[in-house]
């Protein structure tokens, strides 16, 4: 999200890379929720297969990035709550209206079973997917590993859910765009573990 509240999703110049599933820093530092970029020489990308991704932008070259800052979670929470989405701008998301990214702040959630996915409340009203599988896959590595069994805390002051749609495949006519959680904002934070298996 840009520093007005609008969305873009960085894509890697050479659309067969796997550039941001390992994208690290010169120092060997992951990138991590919080990270502030000036993104230059960049195009604006049309994805063929969706009408909801809207958000792509095409990064020319590798050297088109750089890190400028990196928030404290304090300052986090400030950007995300301003910038926080509303009902419509979640369901427009869900249902793949025009967008494909949304920021919500949540009730709360709660993981499903022992499983890598979340089910969550919002204005009073349980989220468990669009799906038929119950529960939201976190994709966020960070929450990944904690959900895999790591104690985490029980209650929060503030919870920011960002969900996100995953791209259709072209070889299979029946895939449908389905929503995951991209990551979990919370108060206090849940910080980054020393290291990740796998």
């Amino acid at each position: 999200m840009d520093q007005n509240g609008e969305w873009v999703r960085p894509l890697p110049p050479d659309r067969e890379s796997k550039f941001f599933s390992s994208l690290a820093y010169e120092n060997g530092e992951l990138v991590k929720v919080g990270d502030v970029w000036s993104i230059t020489n960049y195009q604006t990308e049309t994805d063929k297969l969706s009408v909801a991704h809207t958000e792509d932008i095409r990064i020319k070259r590798f050297n088109s990035f750089q890190l400028v800052n990196q928030l404290t979670n304090k300052a986090l929470i400030n950007f995300v709550s301003s910038h926080q989405e509303s009902y419509h701008e979640l369901l427009d998301t869900l249902d793949a209206r025009g967008r494909s990214l949304c920021m919500i702040k949540i009730d709360e959630f709660r993981q499903v079973e022992e499983k890598v996915r979340i089910t969550f409340i919002y204005k009073g009203k349980k989220y468990r997917n669009t799906t038929f599988t119950k529960g939201f896959p976190v994709t966020d590595l960070k929450w990944r590993a904690y959900l895999k069994g790591i104690q985490i805390p029980n209650s929060y002051r503030s919870i920011y859910a960002i969900i996100g749609l995953a791209r259709k495949e072209p070889k299979k006519d029946i895939y449908k765009e389905y929503p995951m959680i991209i990551s979990l904002i919370t108060d206090p934070d849940v910080p980054i573990l020393d290291s990740y298996p796998h």
